[in-house]
């Protein structure tokens, strides 16, 4: 009848106000839209709406030439649709952790491998007869780890007698070593320490007291051999790597050379002048064990002149002595000279000769000209099964 209101209806929208609606849409969702109708499919081909599916899901930036955006999507959903949900954050943390090392380690850049093919995860699976969890699949794709040569990408600690360097293992290697022992039945290696044997494994079912996707370092139980005892460093794939690259491009792990050494800075700095002494530590599974109850740690011990500082007051570390103790008050001394394990950082200096002491958990002497680091470590026994 004439004078009465015509009902709105949303496909009576101009364009721009329904483009907006449905570039609030999930990509499926989109999809359903465009089998509405024939106003709604125009709308769901809109490529500015695709373009932001690309960027949101697959991190695309460039068109490839005679490409369109939506078939850009459906050609990598085609590619990596299984791994839609947890593409986006383990490609990104991939992202950053190549720029830092294009940028502080060419050399360890050097040894990523390429992406695994699903025909070569599939043949993997078939062989030991487990499915690889999705977040780590996905990593794979991404890069199928590295080349065990040199650095290891997951990080390095360093004490007097002892080195360790954790390679990312690539899945052919990594199937060669699924072990079906007891204490480690279906569990998967993925890192591996040429020079101690070290490696962290994840586990692949719901065995042994852990849950499929659990990141672990093996403990042998020194009373019960029929025990599986583990120090639980990751719930997944996705927070271990994550976590750990998070920490190596925000520099919480102190970078030697171009190589990651994984101690996590502890925030206890104490300041004498232009001097700073800082501690951070690395825990040492291939010493720990659970039962008994036996964990170790390395400690670095980092001193630092203030770049303002006058030449006159530069100096190098002469003796230390520093007390170390434990959770049961249990103190040990530890003291010796100066230069230990030296990296040296030169600095200005004038022939003014003294003594400066940093005084607190101990003390340092030093004498005027160099200023270095010492790493120390030690062992002690806590507490019960820990997780790192």
């Amino acid at each position: 009848m004439a004078g009465l209101p015509v009902p709105m209806c949303i496909h009576l929208l101009p364009v721009d106000p329904l483009l907006h609606v449905f570039s609030f849409v999930d990509f499926r969702s989109l999809a359903r839209c465009a089998q509405v109708c024939r106003r709604f499919r125009h709308l769901a081909e809109h490529e500015t709406l695709w373009k932001s599916h690309c960027r949101l899901y697959w991190l695309l930036e460039q068109l490839p030439a005679g490409q369109t955006w939506s078939g850009l999507f459906q050609d990598t959903y085609r590619d990596l649709g299984r791994y839609i949900a947890v593409y986006a954050p383990l490609k990104q943390t991939w992202l950053d952790l190549e720029e830092f090392l294009k940028k502080h380690c060419p050399s360890l850049m050097a040894t990523l491998k390429g992406g695994a093919t699903e025909q070569m995860l599939h043949a993997v699976e078939e062989k030991i007869g487990r499915i690889l969890p999705e977040d780590l699949r996905c990593s794979l794709r991404i890069h199928n780890g590295q080349m065990l040569k040199g650095t290891g990408l997951m990080g390095s600690v360093a004490i007097s007698y002892h080195h360790r360097s954790e390679c990312l293992l690539d899945v052919e290697t990594a199937m060669q070593g699924y072990s079906q022992q007891r204490t480690l039945i279906d569990s998967l290696p993925l890192t591996f320490c040429t020079r101690t044997g070290l490696t962290q494994y994840i586990a692949l079912s719901d065995v042994g007291g852990r849950t499929r996707g659990h990141v672990f370092y093996h403990s042998p139980n020194q009373t019960d051999s029929e025990i599986c005892d583990a120090f639980l460093m990751g719930h997944h794939f996705s927070e271990w790597f994550m976590e750990y690259v998070r920490n190596v491009v925000g520099r919480k792990y102190p970078l030697i050379g171009e190589e990651i050494f994984r101690y996590m800075e502890t925030g206890n700095v104490a300041q004498t002048g232009p001097i700073s002494v800082s501690v951070s530590t690395a825990f040492l599974p291939e010493f720990s064990f659970i039962h008994p109850p036996h964990y170790s740690f390395s400690y670095r011990i980092r001193m630092t002149m203030d770049p303002t500082a006058s030449p006159d007051d530069s100096c190098q570390l002469a003796r230390r002595c520093w007390y170390v103790i434990d959770e049961r008050d249990y103190k040990q001394k530890v003291e010796g000279q100066g230069v230990v394990d030296v990296q040296i950082y030169r600095h200005p200096s004038s022939s003014k000769r003294g003594k400066t002491n940093i005084r607190g958990n101990g003390n340092l002497n030093f004498k005027p000209r160099l200023l270095m680091y010492v790493i120390i470590a030690r062992r002690c026994s806590s507490g019960t099964k820990i997780e790192m």
